[in-house]
């Protein structure tokens, strides 16, 4: 893979680094001038006053190349009720505790570098979380791996016919079953790519794979578009977006050709589903480069919508983010610049026009999704996303902004290495009610990379954050449910407090406090699981893991959290 490093100054003379990853006909981003204003390392430390690092973090191991990307996940990989932090670096996946502590039987180690992020799920419907990563580079016959939780292989891995460069699977429940099947693409040649489906034993799920006009360009996405009971998959080809059903049939309308004359193409920018106009109907939204960069905006049937595509000056790698920003029951779109020099977070309405205040120089581009949080819980979000820049003494940052273009107090947020295609992780691991944020970075000149774990004082109960992880969830599949919950209820009403014994729960919660009004059980993507009137309630038939009970009366939420075992 070529790699392009640059040298430039910052505000105080100190040398900086950026480094670019090629698309994928290993054509490097046209690199602009900079106006980049990298604070000093010891000015930017006392700003931090919202981020306490956790003791014996940094955690630092060799890395390979500019890997990993897309961030960490979390999952609970032991008797205890706090969540561990599963992720990779170069050839080995770490699942570790909050101190720091690997877990029992991990890390483990494979034959080759793991690029992406893993992804969670239950694959085989025992109703505990697995993990699932892909691992390559120039191996032609690149594999996926899946693990329990307590280090052992599953059963019919490694599936090794996943290509070169395999990009990040996605997890996503296609037949109602309970078990989650593993959603891929495969590099063929430079003609053909292939997306395949396979089951939690490591067989293809009936229908897949499937052939497609050139190699992939990005992990998928995974939900019903249509409201009609069925999962679609969304891929990306070089050239062209795909829509297919759970049995492998086309979607009518698909696939869509960005360019007839193959010029323009997709490249790392996974596809977002989501209602952008309360219609109950899913929208597609991705972008694609060359010669600058495109976002489109489509429906569920193939039809570009108006106003659409949006174009701006440099290419485009990380999947756009929505919001109702303005409560008005339309989705908000932000899709960051990649690239060096002076790239931009653009933001704009439905229509395709600019939202007040943007675009909002970011400086020297940013590779991943960009974390939607209202940090300070006033009912604005945040933006918070990635930097591709480094200095000479070997630290980056993570940028912060308001929606008014301001940067956000106590941003930039510094981290041992550059941030470039790792989210901004934000996940309460202990169930104190705070949020522990997740950074990674990787050293341009070490290639050592760089784990970075900070407690904060972002309330659990009334942040709102919009995608916690890479492409919203866990089993990052780029589906945003209609009317989610996380993001339609009202702050918490800190007087009415919900009580739940015992906590962990195996087969009957019972609670106490304010629960008037609905009554729901949530999971941790938001969803709607179980709806009820009185206590107790039996939680026997929940899948392991964490969950939320909320009552909502009077336009007041009283939450509470607990686990199932």
């Amino acid at each position: 893979m070529r790699i392009l490093t640059i040298l430039i100054l910052s505000l105080f003379s100190l040398v900086s680094f950026s480094q670019y990853i090629p698309d994928l006909d290993g054509k490097l981003p046209e690199i602009v001038s900079t106006n980049l204003q990298l604070k000093e390392i010891s000015e930017v430390s006392v700003l931090n006053n919202s981020f306490e690092s956790e003791p014996n973090f940094p955690l630092h191991d060799s890395t390979f190349g500019f890997f990993p990307r897309m961030g960490v996940v979390t999952i609970n990989a032991d008797a205890d009720p706090d969540l561990e932090i599963v992720f990779n670096s170069y050839n080995k996946l770490y699942v570790i505790n909050k101190d720091g502590s690997n877990v029992n039987g991990w890390p483990i180690e494979i034959p080759d570098p793991i690029i992406w992020s893993p992804s969670i799920g239950d694959i085989d419907g025992d109703q505990i979380d697995d993990i699932v990563f892909s691992a390559g580079v120039q191996n032609p016959n690149g594999s996926i791996y899946a693990y329990s939780i307590d280090g052992t292989v599953k059963q019919g891995f490694p599936f090794t016919d996943a290509g070169r460069y395999p990009i990040l699977p996605i997890l996503k429940d296609l037949d109602g079953d309970g078990a989650d099947e593993i959603i891929y693409t495969k590099r063929g040649s430079s003609t053909e790519g292939y997306t395949g489906v396979l089951t939690g034993d490591g067989n293809f799920f009936p229908g897949w794979p499937i052939l497609m006009d050139h190699y992939p360009a990005s992990s998928c996405a995974a939900g019903d578009i249509d409201g009609d009971g069925i999962i679609e998959i969304v891929a990306e080809s070089r050239n062209k977006l795909w829509v297919w059903d759970a049995a492998g049939n086309i979607k009518s309308g698909f696939p869509f050709d960005l360019d007839p004359t193959d010029v323009e193409l997709n490249s790392f920018a996974a596809p977002l589903l989501v209602d952008i106009d309360g219609d109950d109907q899913h929208e597609i939204i991705f972008s694609s480069h060359q010669p600058g960069g495109f976002t489109y905006v489509l429906s569920n049937t193939g039809e570009l919508r108006t106003g659409w595509p949006k174009s701006t000056p440099s290419w485009i790698y990380g999947a756009a983010i929505t919001a109702d920003i303005n409560n008005d029951g339309n989705q908000e779109i932000f899709v960051p610049e990649y690239a060096g020099g002076n790239q931009q977070i653009y933001g704009y309405d439905v229509n395709g026009n600019l939202i007040p205040n943007f675009p909002i120089y970011v400086g020297n581009g940013v590779a991943n999704q960009i974390t939607l949080a209202d940090l300070n819980a006033d009912g604005n979000l945040e933006l918070i996303c990635d930097e591709n820049v480094q200095d000479n003494l070997g630290q980056g940052q993570y940028l912060g902004f308001t929606l008014q273009a301001d940067t956000i107090t106590d941003f930039p947020l510094e981290i041992a290495g550059n941030s470039s295609f790792n989210q901004f992780v934000m996940e309460d691991l202990n169930g104190n009610g705070f949020y522990e944020i997740i950074g990674r970075g990787n050293d341009l000149v070490t290639t050592i990379n760089h784990t970075q774990l900070w407690n904060s004082d972002f309330s659990y109960t009334s942040v709102n954050v919009i995608n916690p992880y890479y492409q919203i969830n866990k089993k990052h599949n780029g589906y945003i449910p209609l009317k989610p919950v996380a993001t339609s209820m009202q702050p918490v009403n800190s007087s009415a407090i919900i009580q739940l014994f015992p906590n962990p729960v195996k087969n009957e919660l019972t609670f106490r406090g304010n629960t008037r009004g609905s009554l729901q059980i949530t999971n941790s993507l938001g969803e709607v699981v179980k709806v009820f009137n009185s206590s107790p309630v039996n939680v026997t038939d929940l899948s392991n893991g964490i969950y939320y009970i909320s009552s909502i009366y009077d336009s007041k939420v009283s939450k509470a959290k607990f686990v199932k075992q």
